[in-house]
């Protein structure tokens, strides 16, 4: 651990990043640092086991805020359809607007299915939590993606606005398939995992 005080190290905000703006983007400079023995982790852990363990908590998370911003989306896409006309009838009466709000109901139940999943063997502390975490952060992730995708397709200028749910769902959603792993990250760990399984 290296504590944010310590001589060489610079912590420097990023004023305004395009995404995930509430989370305290920063970079960090680390220029000749020393520290004592006692600062590192794990007691003698392996350091992959270490950093899955870690990073499976900013995992559950990512994946569960991604549910949150498909229900945003969700929401938002559902409400502007049903007051918004075009051509005489309500946008989700148009049928490939219906498709979109059908795609959208059903992205945000298969990240909430596969959230649910790793919250349970992390409840239960089943060796198949870290597998189940970076599984519904690597589904949860590029659902949210699409769906906000999805969302702004529906609301069209009317999600352009700065500040509004869709387009900061867009923005954040983005960056959700960046973090605590990337996605290309999350699918090497599946396929190894995937390869390593026993027949069936």
């Amino acid at each position: 651990m290296v504590p944010a005080a310590a001589p060489g190290v610079t912590v420097t905000r990023v004023a305004q990043p395009s995404g995930c703006r509430a989370a305290g983007h920063a970079n960090v400079t680390l220029d000749e640092v020393r520290l004592p023995a006692t600062a590192v982790l794990g007691g003698g852990q392996p350091l992959m086991l270490l950093v899955t363990t870690a990073l499976a908590y900013g995992r559950i998370s990512v994946a569960w805020g991604c549910v949150g911003i498909l229900r945003a989306c969700l929401d938002a896409a559902r409400g502007h359809a049903r007051t918004r006309t075009q051509f005489g009838k309500r946008l989700a009466d148009h049928q490939l607007v219906a498709r979109h709000l059908a795609n959208l109901l059903t992205s945000e139940q298969i990240a909430t299915r596969v959230c649910e999943h790793a919250s349970r063997c992390w409840d239960e502390g089943s060796p198949e939590m870290v597998v189940a975490t970076v599984l519904a952060k690597q589904v949860s992730a590029v659902q949210a993606a699409q769906g906000a995708a999805t969302a702004v397709q529906v609301l069209g200028s009317a999600a352009a606005h700065e500040g509004h749910v869709v387009e900061r769902a867009y923005r954040d959603a983005k960056l959700m398939e960046l973090i605590e792993g990337s996605t290309e990250i999350c699918q090497l760990i599946l396929a190894d995992h995937a390869v390593s399984m026993p027949a069936i």
